[in-house]
């Protein structure tokens, strides 16, 4: 459709403690090219994903304990979906997503969790490219993310330097206090991505961080017919 349609999708498996959560994400997007470079982006993404307790390793006061040794110890389907919208070119770019539309309304499985809930998270986004000639660009951005009923808030402050849309070295600021530091470059088709989070006060007591390492690769035509493949 002339450039104007995006998909993607992923798996992943995520651990904490005794909690597991392993499921996919579609994505779809369509774009809509209007006067100059401005550009705007609708996207929809559906999620499903599996919530169990690992009752195994599970060191408790009491033997036998009826909760653990319930249905709660059984897995959990859960369905959902995110929306967003993105408008950007080449001096600006502003997007804002709202994601766990439903909150886990709908789960599947076992009725032990019925009280299982993932709050709606919302996102504000927003940055600006200065162009410092023809090789650098230092790009600030803002984003700002909430939950429900803005129970929680938090933004990040970033910066970043780019090099021939080749290379790139940023550092963002949170305003709970933690600092991440980014390193990337890409090859062709393929971005490489590393990034060091350095945790608040509190924390650093019993992690002195994060590592991230990111490998993505972009699937499409031409930058001709997809302008937006570009903007990453």
């Amino acid at each position: 459709r002339e450039g104007k349609v995006g998909m993607g999708g992923y798996f992943y498996n995520d651990r904490n403690g005794l909690i597991e959560r392993s499921g996919f994400q579609y994505a779809y997007s369509y774009h809509i090219f209007l006067k100059g470079s401005n550009e705007i982006s609708l996207g929809l993404a559906l999620t499903a994903f599996q919530f169990k307790l690992d009752r195994d390793n599970v060191r408790a006061t009491t033997p036998n304990d009826p909760v653990l040794y319930s249905q709660a110890s059984k897995t959990i389907f859960v369905p959902d979906a995110s929306f967003g919208a993105y408008w950007l070119n080449r001096q600006f770019y502003a997007g804002i997503s709202v994601v766990q539309l439903s909150q886990s309304l709908l789960k599947l499985g076992n009725n032990a969790f019925d009280d299982y809930q993932l709050y709606r998270h919302y996102y504000l986004t927003g940055g600006y490219y200065l162009h410092l000639d023809g090789y650098y660009t230092l790009m600030p951005s803002i984003l700002m993310r909430s939950t429900e009923n803005l129970k929680t808030f938090q933004s990040d402050l970033s910066m970043r330097l780019i090099y021939k849309k080749t290379v790139w070295a940023g550092i963002t600021y949170r305003t709970n206090h933690d600092i991440v530091a980014v390193l990337g470059c890409k090859f062709g088709r393929f971005n490489i991505t590393y990034a060091f989070d350095y945790p608040p006060n509190p924390i650093r007591q019993h992690s002195l961080g994060s590592h991230e390492l990111t490998l993505s690769m972009i699937l499409g035509d031409t930058e001709r017919r997809y302008r937006w493949l570009d903007r990453y």
